[in-house]
């Protein structure tokens, strides 16, 4: 909201529009220059791809539909398979957080 009021110039201070939206003046920044925020990046901390997540999401929410219930181990063994197959190596392993 705070990027869109000094897009739309309604505020024409970066740090009135931080004050105002209660958010960091610094992130307003970088968010102003281009910068996407953490929530909307995949970092190279992921062990699997966006599109791989997105498979697993997918089959997720299929095994739901379908009226079975999804254990924390089915889809740590779908995650497990689907790195084991991207690294091509079997040793691999995702840890449980």
């Amino acid at each position: 909201m705070a990027i869109s009021a000094i897009r739309n110039q309604k505020i024409q201070l970066k740090r009135k529009a931080a004050d105002i939206f209660k958010v960091s003046e610094a992130t307003l920044c970088k968010q102003l220059e281009g910068r996407k925020p953490h929530s909307e990046t995949h970092t190279n901390n992921y062990k699997l791809t966006v599109i791989e997540e997105e498979v697993l999401t997918k089959q997720l929410l299929n095994t739901d539909k379908q009226g079975f219930s999804i254990q924390p181990e089915f889809l740590h063994g779908i995650a497990q398979i689907l790195l084991c197959e991207w690294t091509q190596d079997s040793t691999v392993f995702i840890s449980i957080n």
